[in-house]
């Protein structure tokens, strides 16, 4: 027992001798008491989302159902998901859901479907206004961005879903279209033409509603070149030359008229439209040879064939 006692009290000097050559104070040893860390906030194990269903004229919605879901759900909105009644203020509440972000939904009969997507990391209030399922007409024009020129045959399609019966319709001979029964609301309207750019546009619907879209036309430069015999060099006269470019994504292909490469082989487009271009090349005697080109839109562009002949 005498040994420990003596043990503890060297152990003792040894600290204070420690502390003052260090410049403390031994008698800190037994005053100062050690920091206490400060306690890290535990993460909510739960949060709340609440909300008011309304018409866009913010009317309650009693009644109207709210799903919620984590997005990539395996099966959004089916079996497992999250849903509740607004109740006759049109108010829907969520009171333990995890934090993380959701996509949130709403339906209530004769209204458009809503959905959105929302964090829920704190308690978080989503107010969600539906627009009524109603149909109305609306038209619109296509015109050329540079020149102001209308275009004809613009192709035009509605994205994000089913809005109208039918989803596309061409512009006529003054760049002119229309859509008859399509829903009021946010509508986004892809626009592809030959020679031209696509172009999208979203606009509101409301039966008022008459949209202009100015489209980028492609740039217009020149093509030429030489086809020869890939086995001797020799020109190769009378070739046919085709210039097959995409038609703005419509769905098939545009070709321009062919031309005929003369005696000394040459040929040449007086105007291609700046993009990724194929050029076929077929002649009596040889095999067909086809080439991707980029026209360039600074200057003319130049691409050779060299042709193999039949055995």
């Amino acid at each position: 027992m005498r040994l420990r006692h003596i043990d503890r009290i060297a152990r003792l000097c040894l600290v204070a001798t420690l502390i003052t050559s260090c410049g403390g104070n031994p008698a800190d040893l037994a005053t100062t008491p050690s920091p206490i860390p400060a306690p890290i906030p535990a993460p909510p194990v739960s949060v709340p989302l609440t909300g008011v269903v309304t018409s866009a004229s913010g009317q309650p919605l009693p009644g109207a159902r709210v799903s919620v879901a984590p997005p990539n759900f395996p099966s959004p909105f089916g079996a497992g998901t999250f849903a509740t009644d607004a109740d006759a203020n049109g108010t829907y509440r969520f009171a333990y859901l995890m934090p993380g972000t959701y996509t949130i939904r709403a339906d209530a009969s004769g209204y458009q479907q809503k959905q959105m997507t929302v964090d829920v990391f704190k308690e978080t209030s989503v107010n969600l206004a539906l627009l009524p399922i109603a149909y109305v007409s609306m038209t619109g024009t296509v015109t050329n961005a540079a020149s102001g020129a209308p275009v004809a045959g613009a192709y035009i399609d509605i994205l994000g879903g089913v809005r109208t019966a039918v989803p596309f319709t061409y512009t006529d001979a003054n760049g002119q279209f229309r859509f008859d029964q399509i829903l009021i609301g946010d509508t986004t309207f892809r626009i592809r033409a030959v020679g031209y750019n696509e172009q999208r546009a979203t606009v509101f619907i409301d039966g008022t509603t008459r949209a202009s879209v100015a489209i980028e036309p492609l740039p217009v430069t020149t093509l030429s070149g030489i086809v020869t015999n890939a086995n001797t060099g020799a020109p190769v006269r009378n070739a046919a030359v085709q210039v097959i470019q995409s038609s703005g994504g419509i769905g098939h292909p545009t070709r321009q008229p062919s031309v005929t490469t003369d005696a000394n082989g040459a040929y040449r487009f007086p105007a291609v439209f700046a993009s990724n271009t194929i050029i076929a090349v077929v002649a009596q005697g040889y095999a067909e040879a086809r080439a991707g080109v980029s026209i360039s839109a600074d200057g003319s562009s130049t691409l050779n064939f060299a042709l193999t002949p039949f055995p």
